[in-house]
């Protein structure tokens, strides 16, 4: 996979299909694949739905204390 095809909302990304897993995402702090609830990793079966699961616009913005005590308050995501 391309590293400029991951979205920038990505701190890593681990193609594990090869060994009988997913392609599992991890998110910078600051995002969540959940509205509401953290959830800063996920598993998905293929790439495709990773990259679009991954995509700006489908993530929410997370203040919850863990990203908050990784990041500056000013640099938490905004969807604006």
């Amino acid at each position: 996979m391309s590293k400029n095809r991951i979205p920038k909302t990505v701190e890593h990304w681990d193609d594990e299909r090869a060994i009988g897993n997913g392609v599992i995402v991890t998110l910078h702090y600051g995002w969540s694949f959940e509205h509401m609830n953290h959830e800063g990793v996920r598993g998905f079966d293929t790439v495709r739905e990773a990259l679009s699961a991954s995509a700006q616009k489908r993530l929410y913005p997370c203040r919850c204390a863990e990203c908050l005590a990784h990041i500056n308050d000013d640099e938490v995501a905004t969807n604006e």
